[in-house]
């Protein structure tokens, strides 16, 4: 599978399948692009500049006839090297929290220039 330019869809997929939605007011979500199932929104309201850095979250919403689990995944995309690094995941089934994880710079990197990181790029780093 390819990457969506945060986590891979396979890692996604395996996140969202073990990971609360949280709605914060101030939110403005576009989705970017659905998947086998998957829905990849990005929040343009939470793309902040951090240093050089760009910080942005993206909700995973992922739906099978049973339920549905909702990832947040809390970024940094270094425009200049067209890379991102996912900071934070959050993933939940009705508000249940599955799991929390925090990453590393660098643990979970992607790019912003595969065929998804592209779609995002211009969002993010424009």
């Amino acid at each position: 599978m390819k990457a969506i330019g945060v986590l891979t869809l396979a890692a996604l997929a395996v996140l969202a399948a073990a990971l609360p939605a949280r709605a914060q007011s101030g939110e403005n979500w576009r989705q970017v692009q659905t998947l086998d199932g998957i829905v990849f929104a990005l929040d343009l309201n939470s793309i902040k500049p951090v240093g050089s850095l760009r910080h942005f979250r993206i909700r995973v919403t992922f739906t099978d006839s049973a339920k549905t689990t909702v990832g947040y995944y809390d970024n940094a995309a270094d425009c200049a090297a067209k890379t991102v690094d996912t900071l934070y995941a959050t993933v939940s089934d009705k508000g249940e929290t599955l799991r929390k994880q925090a990453f590393k710079p660098g643990e979970m990197r992607n790019s912003l220039e595969d065929e998804q990181g592209k779609l995002l790029y211009p969002l993010v780093c424009g």
